[in-house]
């Protein structure tokens, strides 16, 4: 992968991250922390980013992505929770990481006034671009293509199109509108004159 790429990740003990072109070129620093090394980095797909996760003055790691064009990084979320292990999906589209930011289920010291945090790590996705859809969006229930057409809607039973709404087929308007008579209209005119005769 790293041939492929053309490019090589390397780190030392100056908690220094640097790339490098493996054909010969310099390395150029892509980042430095004051506080531990950067081991967690990813190559997107296309060689033009690097996403890797620095330590901040605060204890907590933060995401931060190198774009190799522009020659900076820029910093994803607000450092405020631990943020790490960073991984470009095969398109390059979306950027995966995990995060220590679940607090919902506390749990209480037999002994301690103090609260207890379990599992709160989690699998975020981060889109990349502003056109690009969220793979979490919520989708719509609505049927589409020939399904919909076929499925009649709640409340629409019997309703015809061009009809009046909530009109069913086969109801004596319809038929009046339509002037045609069937053997079993006559049957029933001829039992309506019977029972006035």
């Amino acid at each position: 992968m790293v041939a492929r790429l053309k490019e090589d990740s390397i780190r030392g003990k100056t908690l220094k991250l640097f790339y490098a072109d493996i054909n010969g070129g310099k390395p150029v620093l892509v980042d430095q922390s004051h506080v531990g090394t950067i081991n967690e980095y990813d190559w997107s797909p296309d060689a033009r980013w690097i996403a890797y996760a620095k330590t901040n003055e605060n204890q907590f790691p933060q995401v931060l992505l190198y774009s190799l064009d522009q020659k900076k990084s820029f910093p994803l979320g607000n450092g405020m929770t631990p943020d790490y292990g960073p991984a470009f999906d095969p398109t390059g589209k979306y950027l995966f990481f995990l995060s220590d930011r679940n607090f919902t289920t506390p749990s209480f010291s037999d002994f301690e006034r103090s609260f207890s945090y379990n599992n709160t790590t989690g699998i975020y996705v981060v889109t990349l671009a502003a056109d690009t859809a969220s793979p979490l969006a919520p989708e719509s229930d609505e049927e589409k293509g020939a399904a919909a057409k076929e499925t009649p809607k709640p409340g629409a039973e019997g309703s015809k199109p061009g009809g009046e709404p909530g009109e069913a087929k086969g109801t004596e308007p319809e038929k009046a509108r339509s002037g045609k008579r069937t053997a079993k209209d006559s049957g029933k005119e001829r039992r309506s004159q019977a029972d006035q005769g």
